[in-house]
């Protein structure tokens, strides 16, 4: 028996749409129907794998190219799917480069902290005040 609506079903067995409702929400006839519902779709399952395996020998190249593609990959093998990114969060930084006007320079004690256990200090300080009212990188003429 297959109906689309509780109400179609409720009428082809003689129940009110209420009643038949009340009792599909019981929890036995609630799993009675999940598991049905996995043995239908462990058969499916099987016959869609069997239609992926057939489109294999298609003449039409992209098919085959998609069905090798989703057979491959089910079995656990497949490209990256995007670029990969690697993150060593654990990784102090080497080196940290201060850019600041003359007037806010770190003191000399400043200039020669280490890094500790804990990460939050500079390794190396690099003081790259320019050299002179213009540097090498300014946008003015000589």
């Amino acid at each position: 028996m297959t109906t689309k609506s509780i109400t179609a079903a409720a009428a082809k067995v003689g129940l009110s749409r209420e009643h038949l409702s009340r009792e599909l929400s019981k929890p036995h006839i609630a799993e009675f129907m999940h598991q049905k519902v996995l043995r239908h779709l462990a058969i499916a399952t099987a016959r869609a794998g069997a239609v992926k395996v057939e489109l294999l020998d298609s003449p039409n190249e992209m098919v085959r190219d998609r069905s090798s593609s989703y057979v491959l990959g089910t079995a656990g093998i497949a490209p990256a799917s995007h670029a990969s990114v690697n993150l060593n969060i654990t990784q102090k930084a080497g080196y940290v480069i201060i850019l600041t006007d003359d007037d806010q320079l770190p003191s000399a004690a400043d200039t020669n902290r280490t890094v500790t256990d804990d990460g939050d200090k500079a390794g190396l300080l690099i003081d790259v005040t320019p050299n002179g009212p213009r540097s090498r990188f300014s946008t003015e003429a000589p």
